[in-house]
């Protein structure tokens, strides 16, 4: 599952990391050479009328080098490849 991980690289799980949920991407592009990418997602928030109001909120503004962005796109597309429904012809174990 590690893509375009070098060889005999460690690589510590970090508790403190943040998972990322994300319902769209607000905006892209490419600055000095970095690779940005802006994340949101809907929520639900709370009114001051005791109503909610539903709101696109940023959760991460993504900066990735060329290829570590080429190596996201391989990993993404891979991850969606083992989520697509099996075919007819596809044997399910």
């Amino acid at each position: 599952m590690a893509a375009d991980k070098p060889k005999g690289r460690v690589v510590v799980d970090e508790v403190r990391a943040p998972v990322i949920f994300a319902d769209t991407i607000e905006t892209y592009g490419v600055s000095s050479d970095v690779v940005r990418i802006v994340l949101s997602s809907d929520c639900v928030m709370p009114r001051p009328d005791g109503g909610v109001a539903a709101e696109s909120i940023v959760v991460c503004h993504l900066r990735l080098t060329k290829p570590a962005a080429e190596a996201l796109v391989r990993s993404i597309v891979a991850a969606l490849e083992k989520a697509a429904p099996p075919g007819p012809d596809d044997k399910i174990n």
